[in-house]
């Protein structure tokens, strides 16, 4: 066993009792003793690989948690699995990890900007509305937090988000990880600028 349910306990907003989750030992970038999120049962995550539920994750449910997949920060997984197989589950991982749901093999998103629709990260990195976005040399790996274009559902950067939010489209065939609730992706396409309060 690689982890413990420990007496520290939230309830939901449905009702149902989580427990935080304790390491029994060192695995992946977990240590021995350390914390993580918040589960229902031991079946909603795996204790023979490397799949984590940390910081204020929540998952209940019906949820599976397996493989190397993460869910972290302030995610909510209910009813859904959660593989970090994007070859075989990038649909199922998509939905479960964002919340976005996929049309014809694309993927409807969010991504917050400045005032003029630059990039958070990058000020010179212009989105346009009505055309296509591409990264300069993404990052093929599985690494969340690396070079590409980032996007996911509105909320995800509710507290340091940009002034503006731009509603775009992802084609499956230019994801290249799904991991930590957002999409990292080499090309997108920006349908336009969200008037209202999307989150």
């Amino acid at each position: 066993m690689k982890y413990e349910l420990t007496n520290d306990s939230i309830t939901s907003t449905n009702g149902i009792t989580l427990f935080r989750i304790k390491a029994l030992k060192d695995f992946s970038n977990v240590k021995l003793g350390e914390l993580g999120g918040y589960i229902q049962s031991v079946d909603n995550l795996s204790q023979d690989d490397n799949a984590r539920a940390s910081g204020n994750a929540l998952v209940y449910g019906n949820a599976k948690v397996y493989d190397n997949a993460l869910v972290s920060l302030r995610h909510y997984v209910k009813y859904n699995v959660v593989k970090s197989d994007l070859s075989t589950n990038l649909i199922e991982n998509i939905e479960a990890q964002t919340g976005l749901k996929v049309f014809n093999n694309e993927v409807y998103c969010y991504k917050h900007v400045r005032e003029n629709l630059s990039s958070l990260h990058y000020p010179n990195f212009i989105y346009t509305v009505g055309e296509y976005v591409e990264a300069h040399n993404p990052d093929l790996s599985d690494s969340s937090c690396s070079s590409g274009l980032h996007v996911s559902s509105p909320h995800c950067w509710n507290f340091n988000g940009g002034k503006k939010v731009l509603f775009c489209k992802v084609s499956l065939n230019d994801i290249i990880t799904v991991q930590q609730g957002k999409i990292r992706c080499k090309k997108l396409f920006v349908i336009g600028v969200c008037d209202g309060d999307v989150y």
